[in-house]
């Protein structure tokens, strides 16, 4: 596809945008009109994506590096005159595409939401046809609302449900055979089909701070897991953490045959650790 044909199929000049956002919110109120432009959005991606397979030559779009791909798309965008759009890693399964002079969010002024939701459409389906899976976008913000910028977060749906990777989850338990050593091999493996990015271990310390021998142990246990993962490692103060679980389990009101099982109760015990761990982080 050349250049001219790309101007031809998606070039949308901004007052024209502005308007067509304008009439829609008069013609069938703003959700709707917001509906309506990220459908649009949806079908301008097509010629995105169909003219970023052009530059690749050859090579599949899909298996470019990252760099390169979202370089060539900052290109197109750039030659469309929209805007300059950065990618940024943001977490395990989360990508960040940033802008301080997008297109879209001149079309609006003093929104209480983001706003480009032309643009998040047209994202989510130019980076789903990429990845060949369904890709969810969020804007979290938008320079018509006052933001510095203009940012949109990309990923699966499960990923972007908790954008800020801030939230921790009760997940099912790995549990450990009496007798037996740890479940190294089980551990990893959802390490890999999660995407985990860094591991979190509760430390029992005793209830003067003071380390004992089960202490050591765990030490050796997170210190040979974060070696076979190659993942960065963190020890968190589980103190009084299966006490807590215990009772919030308990107060979900399952009968007691249920809501007392260990691998449900080591589940909400290994979320609160990971919560301890996270709300003592810098929010992003």
């Amino acid at each position: 596809m050349s250049t001219t044909s790309l101007n031809t199929d998606i070039r949308l000049p901004v007052a024209s945008l502005g308007a067509l956002r304008r009439a829609l919110a008069d013609a069938v109120g703003a959700d709707a009109a917001a509906a309506a432009l990220q459908k649009a959005g949806y079908a301008a991606g097509d010629a995105v994506f169909e003219h970023l397979a052009g530059l690749t030559g050859d090579a599949n779009v899909a298996d470019l590096p990252l760099t390169e791909y979202f370089r060539q798309l900052g290109h197109i965008f750039h030659q469309l005159g929209w805007g300059e759009l950065r990618h940024e890693p943001v977490h395990a399964g989360v990508g960040a595409l940033d802008t301080t002079d997008w297109f879209e969010s001149h079309t609006v002024s003093a929104a209480k939401r983001p706003s480009c939701f032309f643009t998040t459409g047209l994202l989510a389906n130019l980076l789903g046809r990429t990845a060949g899976a369904d890709v969810a976008v969020l804007q979290t913000e938008c320079k018509s609302k006052g933001d510095d910028r203009c940012r949109f977060l990309f990923g699966s749906r499960e990923a972007l449900s908790d954008p800020s990777g801030m939230i921790a989850q009760p997940f099912t338990a790995v549990l450990r055979r009496r007798g037996k050593r740890p479940p190294f091999a089980e551990i990893e493996r959802v390490i890999q089909e999660h995407d985990v990015a860094e591991i979190v271990v509760g430390l029992p310390l005793q209830s003067d701070g003071e380390e004992s021998d089960w202490t050591r142990e765990t030490r050796a246990f997170g210190d040979k897991l974060a070696v076979r993962a190659g993942l960065p490692l963190h020890y968190q103060d589980e103190r009084m953490t299966s006490a807590r679980a215990e009772r919030a389990v308990r107060a979900i009101g399952l009968p007691r045959s249920e809501r007392e099982r260990k691998g449900r109760i080591d589940a909400a015990a290994a979320a609160l650790i990971l919560q301890a761990f996270l709300d003592m982080r810098p929010r992003p």
